[in-house]
């Protein structure tokens, strides 16, 4: 009778999954589950941070047992970890067409950065000789898209269906950066280094870096006044190498911060990179230091990057921008080509 029950039972499988069978964008054949969601608890995390994260997927098909991982992939170093898997048996099975669930406590990753996390997943029958029924995580499956696969298996590339989500490992307060404005008046009309142009126009890195050195605290400028683009500009007009072709040396910037009332550099310039880095914006930004963010523009644009933020379920940052009445990057697609660090003395 058992025998019988099993042998109808794998018959029916058969059948349910020739008809509902679907796939999902690189991954196997999943006659069994046609769709997979994922949502964490909270998108902006401290390292090591305690969260949940909710999975749904639904059923179309009865079958013995279910397989998830869930995936972090640091998205500055391409590393791939996992957080944590689950294995549904199907005695606690919604049956066919419906949704099934299971919450996810997990820890956040210990270094700063931007992840994806993935929910990879399986399901189907065992091979007789390891669980034809049973769950076992590494018996091969004897349908399904992971034939002669265990679940173990499981990969970023290799699933069944997928679902993916983002969380950020940073710090979500913003610093408290003076916001300026290239435009504004009296300096906006001013030349702009020796070119034909004006602050306005061309101020955005210059503007940037008069944010940075009110947030460290230089307040007074060669002229005596506040520090702001005019008398920063002057300055480095002065020298024989505050410009290079119109672009603002970064390096001289920080001398500046020694001009007038301080007798040493007061910020000093901590590099540049001429690409994406989440891990090392995010760590900056948690060690109270804004970054000046280059975002792709026609003309190229430079903007002041305060905090890591979440805004509708996806990471951003807070940015003070010279030029345009924009609060985050994600005005800018949320993407930038590069940083200009600096550092307190």
């Amino acid at each position: 009778m058992n025998k019988m029950m099993k042998n109808l039972y794998r018959i029916v499988a058969i059948i349910g999954a020739i008809l509902t069978m679907t796939s999902a964008e690189g991954g196997q054949e999943n006659p069994f589950t046609s769709e997979i969601r994922i949502e964490p608890s909270k998108c902006m995390l401290s390292p090591g941070e305690s969260f949940y994260l909710t999975v749904w997927w639904y059923r179309t098909c009865y079958c013995p047992s279910d397989y998830f991982k869930i995936l972090y992939k640091n998205e500055s170093i391409g590393e791939i970890t996992e957080a944590g898997r689950h294995a549904e048996p199907y005695w606690t099975m919604c049956g066919s067409n419906c949704w099934e669930t299971d919450t996810q406590n997990l820890q956040a990753p210990t270094e700063y950065g931007t992840y994806t996390v993935k929910a990879v997943h399986c399901s189907g029958h065992g091979e007789e000789w390891c669980g034809y029924y049973n769950v076992n995580w590494n018996c091969p499956r004897s349908d399904g898209g992971f034939i002669g696969y265990t679940p173990d298996e499981l990969s970023w590339d290799f699933y069944e269906i997928a679902a993916t989500s983002k969380i950020s490992v940073g710090c979500a307060t913003a610093l408290s950066v003076p916001l300026g404005k290239q435009c504004d008046s009296p300096w906006g009309t001013d030349t702009y280094d020796r070119t034909a142009s004006n602050i306005c126009n061309e101020g955005c890195a210059l503007t940037s870096a008069v944010m940075v050195l009110r947030y460290y605290g230089v307040a007074t400028g060669i002229d005596g006044k506040e520090v702001n683009p005019r008398n920063l500009n002057e300055w480095l007009k002065s020298q024989s190498d505050g410009y290079d072709g119109g672009s603002i040396n970064w390096w001289a910037v920080t001398r500046y911060s020694k001009v007038t009332m301080y007798s040493k550099d007061r910020v000093i310039f901590n590099g540049r990179l001429n690409r994406r880095d989440d891990k090392t914006l995010n760590n900056d930004l948690c060690e109270g230091k804004p970054v000046i963010l280059k975002v792709p523009t026609k003309k190229g644009h430079f903007v002041v990057a305060t905090g890591t933020m979440c805004v509708d379920n996806e990471i951003t940052w807070s940015i003070n921008d010279p030029a345009y009445d924009i609060t985050t990057l994600q005005g800018y697609d949320n993407k930038y080509l590069g940083l200009r660090r600096f550092k307190p003395n």
